[in-house]
C-alpha cells in the first residue's frame, strides 16, 4: 500500500506542476497578446477618452454660439436693422482713398 501511496503522491505532485505550468503558460500568453494588441491599437493613432471628451465640448460649445449668432441675425433682420456689409481686405484699395507715403518714398529735392 505504501508503494501505491507514494504513486498517488507523484501523481498528484505531477498535476500540480503541470497546472502550475499552465497557468505560467496562459499568463503569459495573455501579457503577450495584450502587448500586441495595444501596439496594433497604437498603430492606429486613436485618441485618449479624455482628449475625445475636450474636443466634443468644444465643439458642442461652437455649435451653440453659431446658434445664437444665426438667431441674433435673424433678431437684427426681423427689425430692419441691417448692418453694413462686411468688407474684406483685398489687395486692391477703394478709388476713393489715397495711398499713404511709405518710408521709401524718394523725397522731393
Amino acid at each position: 500500500m505504501s508503494t501505491q501511496n507514494t504513486i498517488l503522491d507523484q501523481v498528484a505532485r505531477l498535476m500540480t506542476n503541470a497546472a502550475g505550468a499552465a497557468k505560467g503558460m496562459g499568463d503569459e500568453l495573455n501579457t503577450m497578446l495584450r502587448s500586441r494588441a495595444e501596439k496594433a491599437i497604437n498603430d492606429f493613432e486613436l485618441v485618449q477618452r479624455d482628449e475625445f471628451e475636450a474636443v466634443k465640448r468644444i465643439a458642442i460649445k461652437a455649435l451653440d454660439t453659431i446658434d445664437q449668432l444665426e438667431k441674433r441675425i435673424s433678431a437684427f433682420e426681423a427689425q430692419g436693422r441691417h448692418t453694413a456689409p462686411l468688407m474684406l481686405r483685398t489687395k486692391e484699395r477703394p478709388q476713393n482713398r489715397p495711398r499713404k507715403a511709405s518710408g521709401n518714398a524718394t523725397r522731393k529735392r
